[in-house]
């Protein structure tokens, strides 16, 4: 068996058993495909859920660094804030949300 045939051969098996080729990963970077709500990153999919899950965990983190009175956690809060935003702005096609998610 020669060099070219064996290679293909070993891709074949590996890409049967879940194994992601070079050009694979650079064809799934990160993308949102708002049809679905499901979000690519870099080969990984998050589903709707899992983002939505994403949304209500960084506002419960926030509202906790904006409850506890420290100026350093409210500072951290904005981190969450932009955090949120950013989701929902990808999930509203680039549009602000206005702080509350559009259902």
């Amino acid at each position: 068996m020669d060099e070219k045939s064996r290679s293909s051969l070993i891709e074949q098996l590996a890409m049967s058993m879940g194994a992601v080729t070079e050009q694979q990963v650079k064809l799934d970077q990160t993308r949102y495909d708002s049809s679905t709500g499901t979000l690519y990153c870099n080969g990984v999919k998050f589903s709707k859920n899992v983002v939505d899950d994403a949304v209500n965990y960084f506002r419960r983190l926030q509202a906790q660094a904006n409850a506890s009175g420290s100026r350093e956690m409210q500072n951290i809060g904005v981190y969450y804030q932009i955090a949120v935003e950013c989701i929902l702005m990808m999930e509203n096609g680039g549009s602000g949300s206005g702080g509350e998610k559009k259902q």
